[in-house]
């Protein structure tokens, strides 16, 4: 058989994978996914525990324990790899480590020196481009000594980017929305008197450059900029591709990277900050749902969000189907099980969020609310 002929079939068999939905999803979770995140984040603690610098051992160690559902929730995309599943953890987990440990450098340190904050970042960039060299991210940070902790991860991602030989556009985006996630952090910390300004203006100019993104608020945009989440689908997806070998499905990538980006990261943000929004308001911390012109308009605007992440995960065309709209209900049954979610505006929002995105929300939510329960026995 030429060899266009078994690529093409390959390619299909991409293009057709077949995920697990809804509760049957929420199971694969549990029983496979989580335990390989166990795992992972158990080795990636015990090289933060050997950080020499005590400011940084402590960062690295508080962001894995204070974090570690950003890892196990993100972590569902590595089903997309399909055999390579297991390889698409230990890349979600690093990398995903790799942002909470940076956050924690910009929240916990007092540095709020721009220049100081991108380049830490520079560290997500390295490991999404599968071109990892040795770099000198502390340089300007007044704190270096982790043991070659934060070079770890970023080596652990660009080993497997490299192994899997995704296409060059998958790291083409990958670059690009880490890049985004980067400069957007290094704004929202850096020095007080200009963060609003300053994240205001970098949204909008970055915004007049993105069809998708004309119909969103510059808040809105922003925090689709802050998910990990179009990275993760992007990579997973490619990873299966090349480990059927074929090269793997651009046209898919291009796909899962429209619907994802902004939509369900935009999504996975807000709920995020909508959530944690009396704690940032007590600690003079910028929240993206704060910024809407009332509690009518951030309502509007939520439920917007849902249906329409909802609607371009629903339309077909999709790789993996039904998995991408699970990945959305997850997302708002994650977060609305969440205790925080109960009080003050967010409350009233949960039930009519839940209407928004139908029945299987629901029903992940109350799974969602169980295992709660049984990790808080």
């Amino acid at each position: 058989m030429p060899a266009q002929t078994v690529a093409r079939q390959n390619t299909l068999q991409v293009r057709k994978l077949r995920l697990p939905c809804g509760l049957g999803l929420a199971a694969t979770m549990v029983r496979q996914v989580l335990p390989a995140v166990r795992q992972d984040l158990a080795r990636w603690s015990a090289a933060a525990a050997r950080c020499p610098d005590p400011v940084l051992r402590t960062q690295a160690l508080g962001s894995i324990e204070l974090k570690r559902f950003h890892c196990q929730g993100g972590a569902v995309l590595a089903l997309l790899a399909g055999p390579r599943w297991r390889e698409a953890v230990s890349f979600i987990v690093a990398l995903q480590t790799i942002s909470d440990y940076l956050d924690n450098l910009c929240d916990r340190a007092g540095q709020h020196e721009v220049a100081t904050l991108r380049l830490l970042h520079r560290a997500m960039i390295d490991a999404v481009s599968g071109g990892y060299r040795q770099g000198s991210y502390y340089l300007l940070y007044p704190h270096a000594a982790d043991g070659g902790y934060l070079a770890g991860l970023v080596g652990e991602c660009a080993r497997l980017v490299q192994r899997w030989r995704v296409p060059r556009a998958v790291t083409d985006a990958g670059v690009r929305l880490v890049s985004l996630y980067g400069e957007m952090q290094a704004i929202k910390h850096g020095p007080p008197a200009g963060r609003l300004d300053g994240l205001k203006s970098w949204a909008l100019a970055e915004m007049a450059g993105l069809p998708a993104a004309r119909s969103l608020l510059w808040n809105e945009f922003s925090a689709a900029c802050g998910s990990t989440l179009a990275v993760f689908a992007l990579y997973s997806y490619g990873a299966a591709g090349t480990a059927a070998g074929a090269t793997a499905d651009t046209e898919g990538c291009g796909r899962l990277l429209d619907a994802y980006f902004p939509w369900v990261c935009g999504l996975h943000i807000l709920l995020d900050y909508l959530i944690d929004r009396r704690e940032d308001e007590a600690a003079g911390d910028l929240n993206f749902t704060s910024y809407y012109a009332g509690a009518d308009a951030m309502r509007r605007r939520l439920i917007w969000f849902v249906e329409r992440a909802g609607a371009v995960t629903a339309a077909g065309g999709l790789p993996g189907g039904g998995f991408h709209r699970s990945v959305v209900e997850g997302l708002l049954a994650v977060y609305l099980s969440d205790p925080k979610a109960g009080r003050d505006s967010a409350g009233c929002l949960v039930e009519e969020l839940l209407a928004a995105a139908g029945p299987g929300a629901r029903r992940m939510r109350v799974v969602c609310s169980a295992l709660r329960r049984l990790r808080a026995v």
